[in-house]
């Protein structure tokens, strides 16, 4: 089974016959084939909303370990079906900050799911949470590493543009939006985020301040996520 369709076609047809074990595999597939629909909707409806509205978000801190989990089980179920181990590494206990929870949520998936896509399925998916003090204030810094194809030089800065397609993107799926919506949602944190890729092992990271000095950005298309 590859695809949504497919999977509730047979559930349909075949749901008086199955052995338990084989609807709950169905009913598996079919949760990853939505959850990777959802976030590919999200993305059109995020870069549609950048484009034309305002940012505000609730700066009062919050635990930005909280978020972290949940993204990494909203990406779960596709990452074991592919066999992938994702290791979590926190080296902070200072984790609070100033952000949108559903905004940040939103560009972690987006960078895991990047991570699951591209990386070697027999190598660990790394995500390492760090606090690095800088002036005039410290900031979180978030790493995921993945080992496979790797991006070609020229293609680091290209690949948090709208609709590009890497060239490791052979036969993946995609619209090319998730990164450039990861960049505009980190810069609206006042926040910066890169892409690193040398013999096959990828990085991307950003870096979020925990609190702000002056006013957020005014881009406008999480109010409702407040």
């Amino acid at each position: 089974l590859t695809s949504l369709k497919e999977g509730l076609q047979f559930l349909a047809e075949k749901q008086h016959e199955l052995p338990t074990h084989v609807t709950a595999r169905t009913i598996d597939v079919c949760n990853q084939s939505v959850k990777r629909l959802e976030t590919m909707i999200q993305n059109i409806l995020n870069h549609a909303k950048m484009e034309s509205g305002y940012y505000s978000f609730d700066e009062r801190p919050k635990d930005f370990v909280t978020v972290l989990h949940a993204a990494i089980s909203g990406v779960k179920p596709i990452a074991d079906r592919r066999g992938l181990v994702m290791d979590l590494k926190i080296h902070t206990s200072n984790c609070l900050a100033s952000f949108s929870t559903e905004g940040i949520t939103h560009a972690l998936e987006n960078l895991l799911f990047n991570a699951i896509k591209y990386g070697d399925a027999s190598k660990p998916i790394q995500i390492e949470l760090s606090r690095i003090q800088q002036n005039p204030v410290p900031q979180l810094e978030v790493r995921v590493t993945n080992r496979g194809k790797g991006l070609l030089p020229a293609e680091l800065k290209l690949v948090f543009g709208r609709f590009f397609r890497a060239s490791n993107a052979d036969g993946q799926k995609g619209v090319g939006l998730g990164l450039s919506v990861v960049k505009r949602i980190i810069e609206a944190h006042h926040g910066q985020v890169e892409a690193e890729s040398n013999a096959g092992v990828t990085t991307f990271w950003f870096r979020i301040p925990q609190r702000y000095e002056s006013q957020p950005p005014q881009l406008g298309w999480l109010e409702a996520l407040t």
